[in-house]
């Protein structure tokens, strides 16, 4: 399908989830609660189905799969212009709000098979736990704090993260790019030696309009349209949608601030929620995102450990990658 075809077809989904909205699918929701159901909305419970109808779609249950199917089909794969995804994005969150409307513990009943509905999924942070927690080497990870950490941020900190592809060569550098640096690694050290809270979403916006040209006007203002993110071929990351980003960023900043246990994975937190979820920002987010990490990092008493390099960067690798840098710090 190409973008024609997505434009053209979104209609029919639209009126199919106006139809789910409306009630007009209460008789394949059904409340028996069943502990060994499969997930409604899992990808191999929906291939199954799809494979099932050979073409036709005989029952509403199936409809309500097909629906679903074919809303994550466009929500991942597509060369769709952002307007669509906004609004697939849209449909995919009423089409479940429809659904995970029903009592705790209902069931879809897809072709005659109950699948159970799971209210409350597993959270991204708790994943990221679960992985920290596996990791051979997680002691290692706390004996590796505050050891001969330097106390502020360095130019060369700042180089290390965000890289030469968005800096003008030294002896080309206006004094307006020279004073925005300095002015970056201030903001840097200045939320480094706050005391009073891990980071502020004003100081999340301050740094982040250290890092554009100021001639481009978007600087620290958060994003009012779609943003979509190449991952490989024909296929796009969708991130979060427009009109969620300040609110998430408010949640996101307080769970930062609340943070206890495993300081480590704070820093890498604020890195991947920031750049992979939530995406807040026009341009920068990337080298925003590896900066709080750092400074979190350090606040917790690490040195920092993301690099300009670090563009999709897991849990794993992040935390193998500290106890190399450790290692070679000592």
């Amino acid at each position: 399908m190409d973008s024609e075809d997505h434009s053209a077809v979104m209609p029919v989904l639209q009126a199919l989830v106006s139809v789910v909205r409306d009630g007009d699918f209460r008789d394949v929701l059904c409340f028996e609660e069943s502990s060994t159901a499969e997930k409604p909305y899992d990808a191999a419970v929906l291939d199954r189905m799809i494979q099932a109808c050979d073409g036709t779609i005989p029952t509403k249950g199936m409809l309500l799969g097909h629906l679903k199917y074919y809303l994550q089909y466009m929500y991942a794969v597509s060369p769709t212009e952002g307007r669509v995804f906004m609004k697939v994005s849209q449909l995919i969150h009423e089409l479940e709000a429809c659904v995970d409307g029903q009592q705790s513990g209902a069931s879809v009943d897809y072709a005659g098979v109950a699948v159970v509905i799971e209210p409350e999924p597993m959270s991204f942070l708790v994943k990221l736990e679960r992985e920290y927690d596996n990791f051979n080497r997680t002691i290692d990870l706390e004996t590796f704090r505050h050891t001969n950490a330097p106390r502020k941020f360095t130019p060369s900190d700042l180089y290390d993260a965000i890289g030469a592809t968005h800096d003008s060569p030294t002896k080309h550098r206006s004094p307006a790019a020279s004073t925005q640096r300095t002015e970056l690694l201030n903001v840097m050290n200045d939320i480094l030696l706050d005391t009073s809270c891990m980071i502020s979403f004003a100081q999340l916006v301050a740094l982040h309009k250290c890092l554009l040209p100021p001639s481009g006007g978007r600087g620290g203002v958060i994003r009012t349209d779609s943003a979509v993110g190449y991952a490989s071929s024909g296929v796009y990351r969708v991130f979060l949608p427009a009109g969620e980003v300040s609110a998430a960023l408010q949640s996101f900043v307080q769970a930062i601030n609340r943070w206890k246990q495993r300081p480590l994975l704070c820093a890498y937190y604020a890195f991947a929620v920031l750049v992979f979820y939530i995406h807040p920002f026009h341009d920068g987010n990337g080298r925003c995102a590896r900066l709080l990490g750092n400074v979190v990092a350090k606040k917790f008493g690490y040195r920092p450990i993301l690099r300009a390099s670090d563009k999709t960067l897991q849990v794993g690798e992040f935390m193998q990658k500290t106890v190399v840098a450790m290692e070679i710090a000592r």
